[in-house]
């Protein structure tokens, strides 16, 4: 039997596969029908998702004719040939999503079965599912696996726990294939999501080690190397012919490298929504919460450990585990869950030093080995979260990889280690189960709250789909608050109400073959009217402004002339700006000239220069 497979009987394995197929696939079910077709955001990153890889679908050359700076070629190939190959639709590239959410839940339910055990495979499958998958923490829909702010950071996760789990066979087995496939799959992660990128080069890293140690053979781990760099680099060679079809060699090569040029060309420190990313506007505020959290979850562990102990007859473990259990459960459901990823970077610490030092006095095992490099990807990949380590916002991909580590801490490790101690390892496994199960619960509920809120109707056919209405407020009594502790105005609710609005009077008062600027976000209403924008520049957050240059962008608007500009009134205060046009950093030079050859033809929502509040105006350019 090849040793990297689990070492449990053939039939045992199959009755736990189809009894965690039955539980997550009755979850997953419950999930779509919750959400069905409320996943996007109408005004945010998402629109920019479906209208590249429409507009590539129909000949455009991406970073020629569309600048784009969330992430390289890969992802926006990929969707521009699905929606070739089955038809350009939202719910083409939903279907797209949902299946590969299955796979992604396949894979770590096996990786984690063969590393651990059914309870903790099956724990797993269930927080992505039920924590990460179809969340809604927000008012924004692009947190999630279905309508995901860009698709490399998703596409870029599961491609790089593909490769953790080739990388860890082709240690164990010592075969050629696993490390071919692992790297074509990182050489695809390189053009898709710089920091997806950088976690799986350190798990790459340590696999070689690894492989180095395990084996005692150098040649083995530089023989891997060297297979990993070559097979990585066909997908590179690929895009950059493609692209010498359509440039000289130095734009070839900066567009198929073109993920890695916002993160190595320009700055963001002095960004408020840079600082408040990585924790750095209230460090103290955050390295106290990491510790803090940490600290009582361990204390919380000892003092259970130390009830659980057996002392005696058997059944008084029944009865200390439902004292104990009740008022913790009680605790679980008060705690605030959304906020329960600040320990995560020393949770991933404690399980790679536990592993190390396991690994060490007993020698490599298949397990270990999976685990080590899982757990080295998981800690770089919650880097980009900095201080602020957390599920929501970005960490609804970032922190996945973390959280499942978390869980076999809790559920296979540590049960394990405190068996030395007499504790009972099934009163601690059901306790820590029914303790996460509970958190689990609050978190969806939370998103179906946020879910349910969406009662609008926009689109037809395959674009269609579900929007906020114009009254929805969150309440304290209904989480849904608005971007946690008040960070961002959240005076988007009504976006996607009045971007339905904008639809339906472009559709009936518009010209079918009009082109289309919308002004400073909201490519969406391009998409959704199948209206180009004449420009290459879909968004004018100050972030595309310092990348491609605002002289640069104003030039292309002004040469383009769209029919139409729709510019939309949204605070983005997070940028350290407010609203479009404010100032000569934002869009000042641009809105003059827009005034001067354009007039308004419809107003929808607030006027934003007078109340502050969201609102659309829809200009013309004047004859």
């Amino acid at each position: 039997m090849d040793k990297s497979e689990p070492q449990v009987p053939d039939g045992r394995a199959r009755r736990d596969f189809i009894f965690a197929a039955v539980v997550l696939g009755c979850v997953f079910v419950g999930l779509l029908a919750m959400t069905w077709r409320k996943w996007p955001d109408m005004m945010l990153d998402f629109g920019l998702q479906l209208y590249m890889p429409w507009k590539i679908s129909n000949g455009a050359v991406l970073f020629r004719d569309l600048a784009y700076m969330t992430g390289g070629p890969f992802s926006q190939y990929l969707d521009a040939g699905l929606f070739h190959v089955c038809g350009v639709a939202f719910m083409t590239l939903a279907m797209f999503n949902l299946a590969l959410l299955v796979l992604m839940v396949l894979m770590v339910y096996r990786c984690f079965y063969q590393a651990a055990d059914q309870l903790t495979a099956l724990m797993c499958g269930l927080a992505i599912l039920l924590v990460f998958a179809f969340s809604h923490y927000s008012d924004y829909g692009i947190f999630n696996y279905v309508t995901p702010y860009c698709e490399e950071v998703y596409q870029g996760l599961i491609l790089s726990i593909a490769t953790v789990a080739l990388l860890a066979r082709w240690v164990n087995t010592q075969k050629s294939w696993p490390a071919i496939i692992a790297g074509l799959c990182s050489g695809l992660v390189f053009l898709a999501k710089p920091e997806v990128f950088l976690a799986l080069a350190a798990a790459i890293f340590a696999a070689l080690l690894l492989a180095w140690r395990t084996t005692g053979k150098p040649g083995f781990a530089v023989k891997g190397l060297a297979l990993l760099v070559l097979a990585g680099a066909i997908p590179f060679l690929g895009f950059f012919i493609y692209f010498m079809q359509h440039g000289d060699f130095q734009k070839s090569l900066t567009w198929t490298c073109w993920a890695w040029v916002p993160v190595l060309t320009t700055k963001a420190p002095d960004s408020p929504l840079f600082r408040w990313c990585l924790g750095l506007d209230t460090p103290g505020y955050h390295l106290g919460r990491m510790f803090g959290d940490f600290f009582a979850l361990g204390a919380l562990i000892l003092v259970v450990s130390l009830i659980f102990r057996r002392r005696g007859p058997s059944e008084l473990g029944s009865y200390f585990f439902l004292i104990v259990a009740a008022p913790l459960v009680w605790l679980a459901w008060k705690f605030d869950w959304v906020e329960c990823g600040h320990s995560l970077p020393l949770l991933c610490l404690t399980t790679l030093g536990v592993l190390l030092w396991r690994s060490r006095r007993t020698g490599g095992n298949p397990s270990a080995i999976f685990m080590i490099i899982w757990t080295v990807f998981s800690l770089v990949l919650l880097a980009k979260l900095g201080l602020y380590s957390r599920i929501w916002h970005y960490g609804f991909a970032l922190a996945m990889p973390a959280f499942l580590t978390a869980i076999y801490l809790l559920l296979f490790l540590a049960p394990e280690f405190l068996k030395k101690f007499a504790v009972i390892p099934n009163l601690w496994r059901s306790l820590a189960c029914i303790l996460l199960l509970t958190g689990f619960t609050q978190l969806i509920l939370f998103s179906k709250y946020v879910y349910q809120q969406k009662t609008v109707a926009v689109g037809e056919g395959g674009d269609m789909l579900w929007t906020f209405g114009p009254d929805f407020q969150p309440t304290k009594e209904n989480p849904g608050q608005t971007w946690r502790e008040g960070f961002i105005k959240g005076q988007t609710r009504p976006a996607g109400f009045l971007m339905g609005q904008a639809l339906t009077w472009m559709q009936d008062h518009t010209p079918p073959n009009s082109t289309v600027a919308v002004l400073p976000a909201g490519v969406m209403l391009n998409y959704m009217l199948r209206r180009s924008n004449p420009t290459p520049y879909m968004r004018w957050n100050p972030p595309e402004l310092a990348v491609f240059g605002q002289a640069n962008m104003n030039r292309a608007m002004e040469e383009a002339k769209p029919d139409y500009i729709v510019v939309l009134g949204v605070d983005t205060t997070e940028f350290g700006v407010h609203f479009f046009g404010d100032t000569d950093d934002f869009g000042r030079e641009l809105m003059d000239w827009i005034h001067q050859f354009y007039h308004p033809v419809c107003q929808l929502g607030h006027n934003w220069e007078m109340d502050g509040e969201f609102g659309i105006e829809i200009m013309q350019r004047s004859q």
